[in-house]
C-alpha cells in the first residue's frame, strides 16, 4: 500500500509537471488547460497534506479554533482565483476565464457554508464569507466586460447572507464589501442605466450597513432607528453636494422617492416593531422624541427634495409627517425614556388639532382658488393640486377615527368639519358628487354636537331638543342656502337636490322624534309642514300634486295625532294601550274630510278621474263607519253620517256624477228610515207616500212615451189644407 506521504510527493510531482508544461506552451488555450489541471490537483494536494498534518502533529490551532478543512479549501481556492483575475487584468484571459472564476466561487461558497453549518461562529466563518464576498466583488468588478458578470454580485450577497446565520460581523463584512463594490462599478459601468442601478445598490448597501453596525455596537433599537435615520437624510446632502459629479447618472429622482419612502417608513417601523406599545413604555433611551425627530427629518427632507430636487409632490411627505406627529404628541402611543415621556397633548386636544388644521387646509385651497382662478383642468399639470384637499381629508378623517376617546363634543365638530372640507372641495375643485355627502353630514354632525348642548334638560323635551336645534337649524340654514343660491343652482341638479334632500331628511327626523310624545307632538307636526312645503317647491312640475296629496295625508296624521291623542304615559313613555285613545270613528271623519277636499281639488283642476277616485274613497270610508254606528253610535255620529251623505247627493247633482247622486240619496233614505224605526205608522206613511209617488212618476213617464194615435192612417182632404185655397193663408184671430 502506498502511504499518504508518498501520494503527497506523487502530487506535488503531477502538479510541478502541469506547471512546467504550461509555462512552455505557446496556444494560450492550451496553456491555460495546464493551468486548469494544475491548480485542481493542487488543490487536492494541499487538503492531504493538511489531512497528513493533522494525523502527524494534532490539530491545528489558530486564534484557539481548530482549523477545518474546508477553511483550508476556501482559502486555497480564494488564492487560486487571483489567477484569472491577473489574466483579466492583464488582458492576456482566455475564453471561458468568467466560468474559471464562476465554477472556484461556488467551491468558495459551498466551503463557507459548510462552515457556517457545523457552527463555526469564529474568525473561520466570517474569514470564509469575506474571502468568498472579496472574490465575488473582484471578479464582478474585474470581469466587467464579460457577458453574465453583471449577476455575480447579487447571487453572491443574497447566498452569503442566507448562510451568515445572523451573525453580525459577517453582515457586516459581506455588506461592507458589497457597497465598495457598487461605489466603483457607479463609475466605471459604461451604460448610463447600469450606473443608476449600482447606484442605487450603493445606497441601500451603506444604508443598511450603517444600521446593522449600530446595532451591533449598541443593541439598542433607539439607536438604530436614529441612525437609520440620519443616514437617509444625509443621503440627500450628499446628494446635493455631488449633484455636479452625479449629473450623467440616473434614477436621481428615483433615489430621493425611495429616500423619502424609508425615512417616512421609519417612524412606523419604530412604534409598531416587535414588542409593540409595551416595547415602547419600557424603552430606557428611546421615547417619544425619537419619533418625532425621524418626522421633522422626513419633513424637512421633503421640503429640501421639493425646492433643490424639483421633485414634485414630495411636500404629501410634509401631510404624512406633520399628521404623525400630532398624533404622537397625544397619548395615543406610550412612550418611556427620560425625555417627553408624557402626551403633549390629550384625546381631546390631539383632536382639536387635528380639526383645526383640516380647516386652515380648507381655506389655503379657498385663497389658492382665488389667486389662481377657476381651472378646470389644474388637477393634470400639477400634481400638488390636491395637496390642500389630501391635508384637509386626511386631518379630518383621522379627528373623527380618534374623536370617540375625546370629549363628547368632538365627534359632532369633528363631522362638521368634514362637511366642511367637502363642502369647500366641491366648489374650489369642481366636484359635485361630494355634495350629498357634506349634506348629509352637516344634518348628522349637528344632531350630535347639539345633544352634548342639552345634557341635563329633564322630560322628553331633553331627547327632543338635540333633534329639533341640530336636525332642525341644520335643515334651514340649507334650505336657506339653497334659496339664496337658486339661480346659480338651477342648472346644478346634483347641488340642489343635495341642499334640498337634506333639509327634507333632517325635518322628517325632527318629526320622527318628536311624534312619540304628547308634549312634542304639534312641533313635530310643524317640522312636517315644512318638509311638505320643500318636498311640493322641490317636485317636478308632473309630481307636484302628487307630493301635495301625499304630504296632506301624512299631515293629517301628525295633526290628528297632536290633537287627538294622548299617548305618554305616567312614567313619562308611551302608552301604546291607553284608554283614553279617541273614537275610532272620529279618527276615520279626518281621512273621509281629507279625501273630500282632495277630490273637489281635483274637479277643480279638471282631473275627474282622480276626483272622483279620492271622492270615492272618501264615500267608502264614510259608509262603512255610517255602518259601524248603526248599532252603537251616537246621535251626533248618525247626524254627521246624514250630512255628509246629503252633501255628497248635492255635489253628485251640482258635478254631475250619476254614482254620487244615487249613493248620496241611497245613504240619506237609509239614514232616515233607520232613524224613524220606532214609528211604524209614520214610516209606513212615508213608504205609501214614495209608493204613490214613484207610481205616478213612472205612468207620467209611460204617458209621455205614448204615439198621438193608435187606429188606421187617414189620409188629410186637400180642402182642409188652408194654403189649398187661393194660396193664402187665413188670417189669425188674436
Amino acid at each position: 500500500a502506498v502511504s499518504q506521504g508518498a501520494g503527497n510527493v506523487a502530487l506535488l510531482l503531477v502538479v510541478a509537471y502541469l506547471l512546467i508544461t504550461a509555462m512552455r506552451l505557446r496556444l494560450r488555450q492550451h496553456r491555460w488547460a495546464y493551468w486548469w489541471f494544475a491548480r485542481a490537483a493542487a488543490t487536492v494536494l494541499a487538503l492531504t497534506g493538511f489531512h497528513q498534518l493533522q494525523h502527524d502533529g494534532g490539530p491545528v490551532v489558530i486564534a484557539d479554533e481548530v482549523v477545518r478543512p474546508a477553511m483550508v479549501l476556501v482559502t486555497v481556492l480564494a488564492l487560486q482565483l487571483c489567477l484569472p483575475l491577473a489574466a483579466a487584468i492583464r488582458r492576456r484571459a482566455p475564453r471561458g476565464i468568467l466560468v474559471d472564476a464562476g465554477a472556484l466561487l461556488l467551491v468558495q461558497l459551498a466551503g463557507s457554508a459548510s462552515l457556517a453549518q457545523a457552527g463555526s461562529a469564529d474568525w473561520q466563518g466570517t474569514s470564509a464569507a469575506g474571502l468568498v464576498a472579496l472574490g465575488a466583488a473582484a471578479s464582478g468588478y474585474l470581469l466587467r466586460r464579460e457577458t453574465g458578470a453583471v449577476w455575480l454580485a447579487p447571487f453572491y450577497i443574497g447566498a452569503l447572507l442566507a448562510f451568515s446565520d445572523g451573525d453580525l460581523l459577517r453582515v457586516e463584512l459581506i455588506l461592507g464589501i458589497f457597497a465598495v463594490y457598487a461605489t466603483l462599478m457607479v463609475v466605471a459601468e459604461p451604460q448610463r442605466a447600469g450606473k443608476g442601478w449600482y447606484f442605487v445598490a450603493a445606497r441601500v448597501l451603506t444604508a443598511s450597513l450603517a444600521l446593522v453596525l449600530s446595532y451591533d455596537i449598541t443593541a439598542s433599537p433607539t439607536v438604530v432607528s436614529v441612525t437609520f435615520a440620519l443616514v437617509l437624510a444625509a443621503q440627500h446632502t450628499v446628494r446635493w453636494v455631488m449633484r455636479s459629479r452625479l449629473a450623467d447618472i440616473p434614477f436621481q429622482q428615483a433615489a430621493v422617492w425611495i429616500t423619502l419612502a424609508g425615512q417616512a417608513l421609519l417612524p412606523l417601523a419604530y412604534v409598531t416593531r416587535q414588542g409593540g406599545v409595551g416595547l415602547l413604555a419600557q424603552d430606557v433611551d428611546g421615547g417619544r422624541w425619537v419619533v418625532l425627530l425621524e418626522l421633522l427629518l422626513l419633513l424637512v427632507s421633503a421640503v429640501v427634495a421639493r425646492k433643490l430636487f424639483s421633485a414634485r409632490g414630495a411636500l404629501y411627505f410634509t401631510v404624512y409627517a406633520a399628521l404623525l406627529g400630532v398624533l404622537a404628541l397625544g397619548p395615543l402611543f406610550t412612550f418611556g425614556g427620560t425625555f417627553l415621556v408624557f402626551p403633549v397633548l390629550s384625546h381631546t386636544g390631539t383632536a382639536v388639532a387635528l380639526l383645526a388644521v383640516a380647516l386652515l387646509a380648507a381655506a389655503a385651497g379657498i385663497l389658492r382658488r382665488r389667486q389662481n382662478g377657476v381651472q378646470q383642468n389644474a388637477g393634470a399639470v400639477d400634481i400638488e393640486h390636491w395637496l390642500w384637499l389630501v391635508t384637509a381629508g386626511s386631518f379630518a378623517g383621522v379627528g373623527l377615527l380618534i374623536s370617540p376617546l375625546a370629549a363628547d363634543w368632538v365627534t359632532g365638530a369633528a363631522v362638521l368639519v368634514l362637511s366642511a372640507v367637502c363642502f369647500t372641495a366641491s366648489h374650489v375643485e369642481g366636484l359635485p358628487v361630494l355634495y350629498p355627502p357634506a349634506a348629509l353630514a352637516a344634518v348628522g354632525g349637528s344632531v350630535v354636537l347639539a345633544a352634548e348642548v342639552y345634557p341635563e334638560v329633564p322630560g322628553v323635551w331633553g331627547g327632543f331638543l338635540p333633534w329639533l336645534t341640530g336636525a332642525g337649524v341644520a335643515s334651514a340654514a340649507l334650505y336657506a342656502v339653497r334659496l339664496i343660491r337658486s339661480g346659480p343652482l338651477q342648472g346644478d341638479a346634483v347641488r340642489r337636490w343635495s341642499l334640498a334632500g337634506a333639509a327634507f331628511l333632517g325635518l322628517i327626523l325632527v318629526a320622527v322624534a318628536g311624534i312619540r310624545h304628547d308634549a312634542t307632538s304639534w312641533t313635530a307636526a310643524a317640522g312636517l309642514a315644512a318638509a311638505v312645503g320643500i318636498s311640493y317647491r322641490e317636485a317636478p312640475e308632473w309630481a307636484r300634486r302628487i307630493a301635495l296629496e301625499v304630504g296632506a295625508l301624512l299631515l293629517t296624521v301628525a295633526v290628528q295625532r297632536a290633537a287627538i291623542f294622548e299617548l305618554d304615559g305616567q312614567g313619562g313613555g308611551t302608552a301604546l294601550l291607553s284608554t283614553n285613545l279617541p273614537s275610532p270613528f272620529w279618527v276615520v271623519q279626518w281621512y273621509v274630510v281629507l279625501a273630500a277636499l282632495l277630490g273637489a281639488f281635483r274637479y277643480l283642476s279638471g282631473n275627474q278621474t282622480a276626483g272622483r277616485f279620492l271622492v270615492g274613497a272618501g264615500s267608502a270610508l264614510l259608509s262603512l263607519t255610517g255602518l259601524g254606528v248603526v248599532f252603537g253610535g251616537a246621535a251626533g255620529q248618525q247626524l254627521w253620517v246624514l250630512v255628509l251623505l246629503a252633501l255628497l247627493l248635492v255635489a253628485g247633482l251640482g258635478l254631475g256624477e250619476r254614482l254620487f247622486v244615487w249613493w248620496g240619496a241611497a245613504g240619506v233614505a237609509a239614514c232616515i228610515l233607520w232613524a224613524m224605526r220606532q214609528y211604524t205608522f209614520l214610516l209606513l206613511a212615508f213608504i205609501a207616500v214614495g209608493l204613490i209617488v214613484f207610481a205616478v212618476w213612472r205612468l207620467n213617464r209611460g204617458t209621455a212615451g205614448e204615439a198621438p194615435a193608435a187606429g188606421p192612417e187617414v189620409q188629410p182632404d186637400p180642402e182642409d189644407n188652408p194654403q189649398s185655397r187661393g194660396g193664402r193663408e187665413p188670417s189669425r184671430r188674436h
